[in-house]
This record gives C-alpha cells, sequence and structure tokens, in this order.
C-alpha cells in the first residue's frame, strides 16, 4: 500500500510541456501561476524514466507534504496560498 506522503508529486514549469506529460493523469491540484508556468499535484505513478524526461524538460519536480496533500484532497478550492496560510 502506498504511504500518504508518497501518493502525490508536484510539477511546476512551462505549461505546455506540463500538460503534454498529464495526458489521462489524475489531477488532484493545479495553479496557473503566470500566462506560461504552471503547478500541478498529480497522482505519483509515473516512472522513474517519466521523471528524467520531465527534469530535462527543466519541469520542477517536488514532493507534497501530507498537509497540503490533504487540504488538496478536501477543499474545492483547491489548497491556494490563502488555505496554506488560514489552516491554524
Amino acid at each position: 500500500m502506498i504511504e500518504l506522503k508518497e501518493m502525490a508529486v508536484g510539477f511546476r514549469g512551462n505549461t505546455k510541456l506540463i500538460d503534454n506529460f498529464l495526458d489521462h493523469k489524475e489531477i488532484i491540484y493545479s495553479e496557473m501561476l503566470s500566462k506560461n508556468e504552471k503547478f500541478v499535484v498529480v497522482k505519483n505513478d509515473y516512472t522513474e524514466a517519466v521523471l528524467q524526461k520531465l527534469k530535462l524538460s527543466n519541469v520542477e519536480i517536488s514532493t507534497i507534504s501530507t498537509d497540503d496533500l490533504c487540504i488538496y484532497l478536501t477543499t474545492k478550492s483547491g489548497g491556494g496560498i490563502d488555505d496554506v496560510f488560514n489552516r491554524n
């Protein structure tokens, strides 16, 4: 069984590049950071080869904390920055 902390992965980078890797993937959270840059949290079912290809395409890959993942999974607004600061 997969642990909650390993369930999701975050991608930040060029919108078009990221969108090419999201085909038929479970998107947990998505946020446009600028006209050409986005951050997405997706179910982590990628192979090491795909993750390496993303890294070589200058997509930043990050782990998602269990706190943030719970916010993303339970909030309809998607767990934006306001939700992070208001969780206390």
